[in-house]
Parts: C-alpha cells; sequence; structure tokens
C-alpha cells in the first residue's frame, strides 16, 4: 500500500480530485501501511509514501490525524542512525509536519521543524523532492507572514523563489510566490502581491495543481479588493469556492466564504455576511484551523455590529481574539481590537479604545489594512501625536489584551441580551441530555469533533448534530461560549 500511495501521483497535478476519491476509498488500508512502515522504521516506505499521502490529508482537511502521522514518523526516523536516506526521509516528513503545525496555529512548533528540515537538506546538499509544498523555505516565509515579520518573510520568500528558479523547480514556486504574495498584501503592496498571485496561479494551472490554484485565487481576490475591485475580488473568491467544493475541502471552502463575506459586508449586505460567516464557522469547528476560526468569528462581530446587535458582537469578538490569542497569531489579533475599538466606539466608550487602537497602530506585526483601519478611526481623538507618542510608549500587547478580554466579559455579562431573555435565567428551558453533557466536557479538555467522535463511538456527523443541539439550547455559536454558559449554570465544574 505504500507502493498504492507513491502511484497516485496525480496528487501532485493533473486528477487530483479522482486520485484523492481513489485513495480514499483504501484509507484504513493506507492508514495501516502507513502505521507498519513508522513502527518498522522501513526508510523507504516512509520516503515513497510521506509527501502524496500528507497531500491527501491536506485535501481532506485532516489536520490534527495528519500531524499525528508525521510526529510519530519524525520521532521513528530520529531513532535510527544518521544516514542520507534516514536524514532525507526525516527533512521530507518535517516539513509537511511543518505545513500541518501552521494550520493547527501551532506556529513555534512549525517553525522549529521547518528550520530542521531546510538544515538537513542543506546539510545533505541535495534539493527537496520537486513538487509543490516541499521546499521548507517557502513554508518558513509564510510562518513569518504569520508571526508578523514581514521584511523577513520576503527574505526568505526570496531565497526560496531563487533556488527553486535556479534547480527549475517549477512546483514548488507556488508556494514561494504564495508567501511572497501574502507579505506584499500585509505589507500594503498590493499591486506587487496581484503580480505575485498570479503569477501563482499561471503555475498552478499549468501544472494542473488545482489545489493550490484554488489558494493562488484567494491571494488574487485579497489584492484586487484592496485595490477596489470588489466584484472582481468577489469572482475570484467564488472560483476557489468553486475548486474547493469539488475537492469537498471543507477548509478551502471556508476561507473562501470568510473572504466572500467580507465583500458582502463592505457592500453593506450584513445579513448575507452573516450567513457566510456562519457557514465558515460551522465548517472550521470541525477541522482545528484556529486562524480561520478566529476570522469567521470576527466577521460575525462585524456583521452584528453593523446590525447594532451590540451583545453578540462582543461576545464573538471576545472569542475571536481568545482563539487569535492562543494560537499565538498576533497580526490577526491586532486587527481584532480595532474591530473591538469600533464596538466601543459605537457604544459610546471612547475613553476605552484609545489603548486598542495606539497598539494596533504602532505594533510591527500590524497588517497595512489594520493600520489604515486604526489611523480612521483617530479622527475620533482631538490629540496630538505628542500624546500619541505617549501613549504608544506605555501599551503593551499582553496587558492590552487581558484587559480588554476581561472587560468584554465583565460588560456582556452584566448585560443580558434582550433576544433572548431566558438567558439571564439560572434553569434552561430545555434541559441539556446526559449525551450532550458528556460531548461538552469533552470539548472543555481541547477535543476536536473528530476526536470527540472517536472517543464516544460516533460518526462526525452525529458529533455536528448534537453541537447544533447544544448551541441552540444554550443560545450561542461557538465552543467557548458554550463552556462558559454551562460553566454559568454550574452543569461543568
Amino acid at each position: 500500500y505504500t507502493d498504492f500511495i507513491q502511484a497516485h501521483t496525480a496528487i501532485h497535478g493533473g486528477e487530483q480530485v479522482q486520485a484523492a476519491v481513489d485513495m480514499e476509498a483504501e484509507l484504513e488500508n493506507v492508514r495501516t501501511a502507513w502505521q507498519w512502515a513508522v513502527e518498522s522504521t522501513n526508510v523507504e516506505a516512509i520516503h515513497k509514501a510521506a509527501h502524496t499521502l500528507m497531500m491527501f490529508y491536506q485535501y481532506q482537511s485532516r489536520y490534527l490525524e495528519a500531524a499525528d502521522a508525521c510526529e510519530k514518523a519524525a520521532q521513528s526516523l530520529d531513532h535510527l542512525e544518521q544516514g542520507r536516506q534516514q536524514s532525507f526521509a526525516l527533512a521530507l516528513v518535517l516539513v509537511d509536519l511543518g505545513w500541518f503545525y501552521l494550520r493547527l496555529g501551532q506556529i513555534e512548533k512549525a517553525r522549529t521543524v521547518l528550520e530542521k528540515s531546510h538544515t538537513l537538506f542543506h546539510t545533505l546538499k541535495v534539493p527537496p523532492p520537486a513538487l509543490a509544498a516541499t521546499e521548507p523555505l517557502a513554508a518558513l516565509s509564510i510562518v513569518m507572514v504569520v508571526l508578523g515579520d514581514y521584511t523577513r518573510a520576503i527574505q526568505i520568500g526570496n531565497q526560496a523563489l531563487e533556488a527553486c528558479e535556479q534547480r527549475e523547480d517549477t512546483g514548488n514556486l507556488i508556494s514561494c510566490f504564495l508567501a511572497l504574495a501574502s507579505a506584499s498584501l500585509a505589507q500594503g503592496d498590493y499591486q506587487t502581491a496581484k503580480r505575485y498571485a498570479q503569477e501563482g496561479c499561471a503555475i498552478a494551472e499549468e501544472l494542473g495543481h488545482h489545489y493550490l490554484l484554488a489558494y493562488c485565487l484567494n491571494l488574487l481576490g485579497s489584492a484586487t479588493y484592496a485595490l477596489g475591485d470588489h466584484v472582481g475580488a468577489r469572482q475570484h473568491y467564488q472560483a476557489s469556492y468553486a475548486i474547493r467544493e469539488e475537492f469537498n475541502d471543507a477548509e478551502g471552502m471556508a476561507v473562501a466564504l470568510n473572504h466572500l463575506g467580507k465583500v458582502a459586508w463592505i457592500q453593506q449586505d450584513y445579513q448575507e455576511a452573516k450567513r457566510l460567516y456562519q457557514h465558515s464557522l460551522t465548517l472550521y469547528r470541525d477541522i482545528g484551523d484556529q486562524g480561520g476560526l478566529a476570522s469567521a468569528l470576527v466577521g460575525l462581530g462585524m456583521s452584528a455590529c453593523a446590525l447594532q446587535d451590540y451583545v453578540t458582537a462582543g461576545w464573538h469578538f471576545h472569542d475571536a481574539l481568545q482563539t487569535a490569542l492562543n494560537a499565538q497569531l498576533v497580526p490577526l489579533s491586532l486587527s481584532i481590537l480595532v474591530s473591538i475599538a469600533e464596538l466601543l466606539l459605537l457604544t459610546e466608550q471612547q475613553e476605552q479604545s484609545a489603548d486598542l487602537i495606539v497598539l494596533a497602530l504602532y505594533h510591527p506585526a500590524s497588517e497595512h489594512e489594520t493600520k489604515e483601519r486604526a489611523q480612521h478611526l483617530l479622527s475620533h481623538y482631538p490629540v496630538s501625536p505628542d500624546v500619541l507618542n505617549e501613549i504608544a510608549q506605555c501599551v503593551d500587547f499582553h496587558t492590552t489584551t487581558t484587559s480588554v478580554l476581561d472587560k468584554l466579559v465583565a460588560k456582556h455579562q452584566a448585560v443580558p441580551d434582550a433576544s433572548h431573555p431566558e438567558m439571564a435565567d439560572e434553569v434552561l428551558i430545555d434541559p441539556l441530555t446526559e449525551r450532550e453533557l458528556e460531548i461538552l466536557r469533552l470539548i472543555a479538555e481541547g477535543l476536536s469533533n473528530r476526536e470527540i467522535a472517536d472517543r464516544l463511538v460516533l460518526a462526525v456527523s452525529t458529533v455536528k448534530w448534537y453541537l447544533n443541539e447544544i448551541y441552540s439550547k444554550l443560545h450561542v455559536t461557538s465552543r467557548t461560549q458554550a463552556i462558559r454558559r454551562v460553566q454559568d449554570l454550574n452543569l461543568l465544574p
């Protein structure tokens, strides 16, 4: 079955959807074969199967399972005496592990394994395989974007691009262009971002790598959006969604839905924006992508603000910020702080929003769009640049984010949601069942839907059904809100 995996090279370009369908049909056998290869430390089998299997896991949004599979393979290979074949296989496994850590919001872990992968390839004086997403420097460049170090991201991205061009590694050029487009977008260099995204699209189309084409289309849409063409941006996002729908890729669909929600919001179709963000949130709950989850929550918060549902907006922003902070997503956290500042201004709490605006404006990890939004909000504060500089010298990221989370909880616990007066009561009208409480206890332990399903011997779809029942009974929209609500009711410790 490792030969079976290796034979499905169409995963890397061509009939990708059919290759994924074929592998899914044999998934139990594939899992068994991989487990055998890892437990027996069969270096050749791991080398043959690793990247194709991990790309399949990407297409299926099986991030937790994939990360676990990579971790065990890396540990198995680490125990062997170092040799060229062992080191090469380990380097390949580590670059895949880095991508999955990045997905799961484990940023420092991603950075560590990607740096080790690059060192191994460099020591061997052998390049990564000429397949998309095997170049550790391209992935490391994206890690730098997530950490907010855009200058370093561009340096590493250009280093990866130059290396791939020299060895005529067309497949890995896609990841290089994705990284450089992301960094340019964050710096506000929208024309350059658009050019990189277009180059990525062209190569992905040439190679038939439709999965990565969808990512390039998202970045092309974001650059187009930033340049003011909202209709064109929506077309790119819709094209990306259509590709991911064909793959049945939950994460890819969720990303596109977040982008489409942003377009609907800017066009003042707030109910449609809310619908799109809610759909995205439902998908993100299942797959463990913390950045996407936080983005969907902040989109719901912005939609609630526009619909003047400020209590709901506050809870969404709280959960978005907490999620982003837990995953150490500093640029996203700074963007969320600006959204919270907008909420405070709408609810006539200008004095509480000044620190948030100044922090977002002056923090080096803030994206260009975040700084523009913060600068716009400064019009509400008739203060001199000297005063702003004084505030900037005093404001601290950790202190400010901790304080604003506490304030959001205190404020919105003190103001019951008028649309749900029963939320102020201590007894639920429709009590939770024992099974629902059992699922809530597992959520509190940090388990994903798939892990809960495995623990309770249920289908994932059944776990989703129970979650929808729980959210309906508690009048909440997220796992964090659900846990907080049942704790307030003393239903969980």
